[in-house]
C-alpha cells in the first residue's frame, strides 16, 4: 500500500543519509590526516636541515679553534729542535706567550724520550712531572702512534693527570745531532674542554 512505500523510501533516504554523512566524515577525516601528516614531515625534514646546517657550523668552528690552538704551539717545537737540552726556564720563557685570552691552552709539556720534565705552567700541572707515556696505559697508544708516524695525534676528551679533562695534542720532535736526524721527544698542548666548547658554540 502507498502507506507503506512511503515509510520503505523514508527509511531508504535516511539510511542513505547517514551512509553518506559517515563517509563524507571519512573523506574529511582521511583528508585532515593527510594533510597534517604531511605537515609533520616538513617540518621535520625542515628541522632536520636546520639542525644539520647547525651542527656543520660548529663542526667548523669546533676544528677552526683545535687547529688554532695547536698552531699556536709550532714556534716551541722550533725553538726544542733548535735547542734540545733547553731548561724549565727557558723553556717556559717560550711557552708563557702562547697561553693566552686568544687561545683555549691549560698548559704546555714537553716529554724528553717520552717523559714529561718541562711543563708550563708549572703551577697546579707539578703531578704531570715525571709522567712517562710509555708507562701510562691511557696515554701510551696516542704517544707511540705520534713517535712512530711522525704526526700530530690528537686524543680526548681525557681525565687529565693533573685533574679536569682536555683534549690533548701531541706532536713528534725531532733534533739534528751531529747532521742526523733523531727522535727528541713529544710536546703536548693540552685543550681545556669547557673552554673550547664554550668558544665553539657548543654550550
Amino acid at each position: 500500500n502507498k502507506y507503506g512505500l512511503k515509510r520503505l523510501t523514508s527509511l531508504f533516504w535516511r539510511y542513505h543519509f547517514w551512509l553518506i554523512a559517515i563517509m563524507v566524515t571519512m573523506v574529511i577525516a582521511a583528508c585532515a590526516w593527510f594533510i597534517d601528516d604531511n605537515n609533520n614531515k616538513t617540518y621535520l625534514q625542515k628541522s632536520r636541515t636546520i639542525v644539520q646546517n647547525q651542527l656543520s657550523t660548529i663542526r667548523a668552528r669546533l676544528e677552526g679553534k683545535l687547529n688554532s690552538n695547536i698552531q699556536a704551539v709550532n714556534g716551541l717545537i722550533s725553538a726544542i729542535s733548535i735547542e734540545p737540552n733547553m731548561s724549565q726556564e727557558r723553556f717556559s720563557q717560550f711557552a708563557s706567550p702562547l697561553i693566552d685570552a686568544n687561545n683555549q691552552l691549560r698548559n704546555i709539556a714537553a716529554a724528553p724520550n717520552m717523559v714529561i720534565s718541562l711543563i708550563y705552567p708549572i703551577e697546579g700541572n707539578k703531578k704531570a712531572i715525571g709522567l712517562n707515556y710509555l708507562e701510562n696505559e691511557k696515554q701510551r697508544l696516542s704517544a707511540i702512534t705520534a713517535r712512530d708516524s711522525g704526526q700530530l695525534v690528537l686524543a680526548g676528551p681525557v681525565n687529565l693527570v693533573q685533574g679536569g679533562r682536555g683534549f690533548i695534542g701531541r706532536i713528534p720532535v725531532y733534533s739534528d745531532i751531529k747532521g742526523e736526524r733523531r727522535f727528541w721527544g713529544l710536546v703536548s698542548a693540552v685543550i681545556d674542554t669547557d673552554s673550547l666548547y664554550a668558544a665553539s658554540g657548543l654550550l
